[in-house]
């Protein structure tokens, strides 16, 4: 069973440096099909790396591999500030 989170929000709300767990994925189509294609799948850990300079995309790591994601597509993601 899920662990307890204190803190629920979606990925584009995160500070860069930050670590959280991906709680689960809102939306449908072609969208959510491409976060799951990225990897991006409840349970899963993922790291901020970094903000672009007009502030999107945001950079994250997922496993071992960076990728770069549109703050409209990142509220999407649903995840657990650890």
């Amino acid at each position: 069973m899920a662990e307890a989170c204190d803190t629920l929000l979606s990925l584009d709300q995160v500070a860069p440096s930050s670590q959280c767990t991906i709680r689960r994925l809102h939306g449908h189509g072609p969208t959510r099909q491409r976060l799951l294609d990225l990897g991006f799948q409840p349970g899963r850990e993922i790291r901020v790396l970094r903000n672009a300079p007009l502030n999107d995309p945001l950079e994250v790591q997922v496993g071992d591999t960076f990728i770069a994601l549109r703050r409209a597509e990142a509220r999407h993601v649903e995840i657990c500030n650890d």
